[in-house]
């Protein structure tokens, strides 16, 4: 930069120096700035110096920052691809590391978990009552409590069943 005679000037580069600074091939650069009909704002010694505040809009014009906010369908049409396609891997990757499960899997976890709870529920006062430890009224106490908690349960299912409908 020992050319330089203004101090403006710092601020003027040539398409080696773009592309080296914003990892980019040269030739992709001169291709977006041509484009974008960039013009160099000078010549030294033979090179074209082209203004940053002109290259950065055209390097990147088209490009997606992607936010927590991302509505795919509100992308260009490559970029909306390329979003699926990635999410695509993405939930490919998680399956095969077993991050992801198949929610049949969850599902028939689920009901295999509810059937045990319930049948542990329906023949708790049977059990009780075998040993002989409690007396009538207090088995009755203990059955009303327990239809009480199957009837919760029962309700929370409908609940999440509702829930998980389209």
């Amino acid at each position: 930069m020992g050319d330089l005679t203004r101090i403006d000037d710092v601020y003027l580069w040539n398409l080696t120096k773009i592309g080296q600074a914003f990892n980019i091939h040269r030739d992709t650069v001169r291709k977006r700035l041509t484009k974008a009909n960039v013009q160099p704002k000078k010549n030294l010694k033979g090179k074209a110096l082209y203004a940053l505040s002109d290259v950065g809009p055209a390097l990147f014009a088209g490009e997606t920052v992607l936010g927590n906010d991302l509505d795919p369908d509100k992308l260009a049409p490559k970029d909306r691809k390329d979003y699926y396609q990635s999410e695509n891997e993405r939930l490919k990757y998680e399956k095969s590391a077993a991050l992801l499960v198949p929610a049949e899997e969850v599902a028939q976890g689920q009901a295999t978990l509810i059937k045990e709870l319930a049948s542990a529920i329906e023949s708790g006062v049977d059990r009780l009552e075998r040993t002989r430890l409690f007396d009538v009224a207090q088995l009755e106490a203990l059955e009303r409590d327990q239809d009480m908690l199957r009837n919760i349960i029962h309700q929370h299912m409908e609940e999440m069943l509702d829930q998980s409908e389209p």
